[in-house]
């Protein structure tokens, strides 16, 4: 049995080295404007639907989690993710275009979660829980790795106006992970997991916004982590607008966003080693340098100013997301450090969407420099509650 079980680790490195091939990120921005004639406001809707339905959609998906397995969760979810988009040429409504974001929104709720818990489950069983993180950083680098060259080749195919091929090539890599799914074994221990996993999210959302709200400085923190894990789940959105904008062709944005998400696996491989120095828990300096390279592009739209800012708000939002969650973390009691978790996240969720929803809008409404100048602008607002809650605890001690 611990032979078959032990097969799901190389399985697993397949499924997550799969689950994000980003053929269609260069393109889906011009796509949708260009191509399908939506407003920006309406096309970041869409992109932003994603995030505000998983505040909704935890719940349901997390039963079929719980009550019915974790493996089916993650397989159906996996072969809900790829469809709507291969569907998407064929459109010709708003309506019908939302319909089709709220399906992938729900394929990636049906994953979100499980497939970690699918994995720790199975280390408990085979007694190798110390290999979890271990296991996830590599299988993070392997899914970095492959999107980044989707990303690449993404961008060359829209550049030829390939669009409908960057659309529908990951549909075979998603079902070559839903075949690793299928083999993988469902662990014994699945059912003890997710009671936890209930615990955590489904059951204690009122204690945890309680918890947060009581601690002061640890809702000033997860206010800013809130906006922070929001920037860099929206990164991916804001890259088309900004290189429109500078000029660049399909290809060229595949190819500089390929880089990018490459810096991202860095920062993320990095970031984890750089926490365990205590320079890197102050979480105002990235934040400062976050609202700083915002401004300053906004100010200064141009290729020499504005691509190595966005560099600098890429490495800040990874770092600073480490080092604002590991202050949360400090703040709490080790008893109740989970449930508050489980609200942080969801206010991550809450800040995404409002970020998104008000890129488009100014956009539409002013300019790309105002909808730039408006995310320095959250991120500038963030530095001074941070500097007067470093100032009150200096105070104190």
């Amino acid at each position: 049995m611990n032979d078959r079980l032990a097969r799901n680790i190389p399985l697993y490195y397949v499924m997550r080295a799969l689950t994000l091939p980003f053929f269609w990120l260069p393109i889906l921005y011009y796509y949708l404007t260009a191509i399908k004639g939506f407003s920006v406001a309406e096309t970041t809707i869409l992109l932003g639907l994603q995030e505000f339905l998983l505040i909704f959609l935890e719940v349901p998906t997390g039963v079929v989690a719980d009550k019915v397995s974790r493996k089916f969760s993650i397989a159906l979810g996996t072969l809900i993710i790829p469809l709507p988009f291969v569907f998407l040429p064929y459109i010709t409504t708003y309506a019908s275009a939302l319909i089709i974001f709220f399906f992938r929104a729900v394929g990636k709720a049906l994953v979100s979660g499980a497939d970690s818990a699918l994995l720790y489950d199975t280390l408990i069983d085979l007694d190798r829980t110390s290999e979890f993180k271990k296991i996830k950083t590599k299988s993070v680098a392997w899914m970095m790795g492959v999107s980044a060259a989707a990303i690449f080749f993404g961008g060359w195919m829209g550049q030829y106006g390939l669009y409908q091929l960057a659309l529908s090539l990951p549909l075979p890599l998603y079902l070559i992970s839903f075949a690793a799914i299928l083999l993988m074994v469902e662990p014994e221990s699945s059912k003890k997991s997710k009671e936890i996993q209930e615990v955590n999210y489904l059951k204690h959302v009122g204690k945890a916004i309680k918890i947060v709200v009581s601690h002061r400085g640890v809702l000033v923190i997860a206010i800013a982590f809130a906006f922070l894990e929001g920037l860099a789940v929206n990164m991916k959105w804001y890259y088309p607008a900004i290189f429109e904008h500078l000029g660049f062709g399909l290809g060229l944005i595949g190819t500089i966003m390929s880089a990018l998400y490459l810096v991202k696996s860095f920062a993320y491989s990095i970031g984890s080693r750089l926490i365990l120095n205590s320079s890197f828990k102050n979480t105002l300096f990235w934040v400062g340098v976050i609202a700083a390279s915002w401004v300053m592009s906004s100010a200064y739209t141009n290729s020499l100013v504005t691509l190595p800012a966005l560099v600098l708000i890429l490495l800040g939002s990874e770092l600073a997301v480490n080092s604002a969650e590991e202050l949360i973390h400090d703040g709490l009691e080790s008893g109740v450090r989970a449930t508050a978790m489980s609200f942080v996240n969801l206010l991550s969720s809450v800040a995404a969407t409002v970020m998104i929803g008000l890129w488009g809008v100014i956009i539409d409404i002013r300019s790309l420099q105002s909808s730039m100048f408006m995310q320095g602008a959250i991120f500038v607002v963030i530095a001074i509650m941070l500097y007067n809650l470093r100032n009150e605890l200096v105070k104190q001690n």
